[in-house]
């Protein structure tokens, strides 16, 4: 994933983790729901890794697998499978001669069909699918793979219980590799000690029938977090109960904002309706011609953009006695739809005061007039804004805006 695209997306997620309404879309898979969209469920250990090149002279890693039991699949010898995410967050699976379990699924070519996504997939793996090649079922930062000599602390079983020991780990795989259930639902909410305190992580389990009857409720909820979950998974349930469920959510009007960064809408979009939608379309159903999703005003970009920027200086002024007394809009220029606009800010202390300009990076230079150019935000991120100050700031504002904001200094 290339530095910048990678930089927008995580932008784009903490504004998402800072609304309920998305901050469920990170997720952990149970055990039982990783064995039950696999292929493959196997045990071995690495005998190689390999470099192969794919579309536009991509490189992937191979892994070749010594097979010592296959719990689930067609019996072999060895199996390779692709896998290439700098990201993730655990590679103690990638050192030689230990024992590994892996789950396994054949890439599909076009996932056109939520179906045929495997169950949590956040990431932009459609060139490892060009391959032809077997993917990990789990392809986030917990890769499916997982050595049995060092269990991660992120492995938690269908009923939320967390597993530490192999032979438990085993026994789930053995008795669930059988089972004629295929879908997953995202079910409860988890927050392991090895995992951020500040991000709460759904727990993906098998579709069972009591998860049917928990999502007919949540259908009924105040809460439009689970009156979404419940749109999105009653499709897995066929039946005349999540037919009538589904179709009441078609008059949902939950707005959920869609953000480039900071201070940026890109569309709102009625999410429990398009999740409803979906889910109808899926179950073979028909749709009424519904508005799922909408441009905002422009009262609603001029607000959605100064409360994220009176939220950001509240943040960079914590614990200091300048105040921020005035925001105001500036120039603003047109680009591929979006608004982007100088803001400026005006910052008080008793008697004293500092004017900031902050210029979007798609401006370009030359508008910060006579004001002292005090540093850029990472430009690897689209969203990025040139700083500029009234000549008379103070050196520990200066320092301390410049810190916060994570300013690149002046050359």
């Amino acid at each position: 994933m290339p530095a910048k695209k990678l930089a927008c997306a995580l932008l784009v997620l903490g504004t998402f983790l800072s609304a309920k309404l998305n901050a469920r879309s990170l997720a952990l898979n149970s055990i039982e729901s990783l064995t039950c969209a696999s292929q493959i469920v196997a045990i071995g250990t690495l005998k190689e890794i390999k470099s192969v090149k794919g579309p536009d002279n991509r490189v992937f890693k191979d892994y070749v697998l010594t097979v010592s039991e296959i719990i689930k699949g067609s019996h072999a010898k060895e199996i390779s499978f692709t896998y290439d995410d700098p990201y993730s967050m655990d590679g103690k699976w990638r050192k030689p001669d230990q024992p590994l379990l892996v789950f396994l699924r054949q890439q599909q070519d076009h996932l056109t069909d939520e179906q045929d996504r495997p169950p949590t997939e956040d990431h932009d793996f459609r060139e490892t699918r060009l391959l032809k090649r077997l993917i990990l079922v789990s392809d986030n930062f917990f890769p499916s793979v997982i050595p049995l000599a060092d269990l991660p602390g992120y492995l938690y079983d269908k009923d939320k219980h967390q597993i530490s020991d192999g032979q438990t780990l085993l026994a789930i795989c053995r008795q669930w590799a059988s089972s004629p259930i295929k879908q997953t639902v995202r079910w409860v909410q988890v927050d392991p000690d090895v995992l951020s305190p500040f991000i709460p992580y759904s727990l993906i389990v098998p579709a069972e029938e009591k998860h049917r009857l928990l999502f007919l409720q949540h259908a009924k909820s105040d809460d439009p977090t689970l009156r979404q979950t419940a749109a999105e998974e009653l499709w897995k349930f066929p039946g005349d109960e999540s037919e009538t469920a589904l179709r009441s959510l078609l008059n949902d009007t939950t707005e959920s904002i869609w953000s480039l960064g900071r201070g940026y809408i890109s569309r709102i979009e009625y999410r429990v309706r398009s999740a409803a939608v979906s889910s109808l379309k899926k179950l073979g159903e028909p749709v009424p011609d519904l508005l799922l999703q909408r441009p905002p005003t422009a009262e609603e970009k001029r607000k959605y953009r100064q409360d994220a920027w009176q939220q950001s200086f509240q943040g960079a002024l914590a614990k200091q006695p300048w105040k921020v007394a005035a925001l105001r809009n500036g120039e603003v220029h047109t680009k591929d739809s979006v608004d982007w606009t100088i803001q400026e800010v005006d910052l008080t202390q008793g008697e004293d005061k500092c004017t900031l300009r902050l210029v979007p990076d798609t401006f370009g230079t030359g508008f910060g007039g006579t004001m002292k150019y005090i540093g850029r935000e990472n430009p690897s991120n689209s969203c990025s804004h040139l700083f500029y100050a009234s000549p008379s700031i103070s050196p520990d504002l200066e320092k301390k805006l410049v810190s916060y904001f994570g300013l690149e200094a002046p050359h």
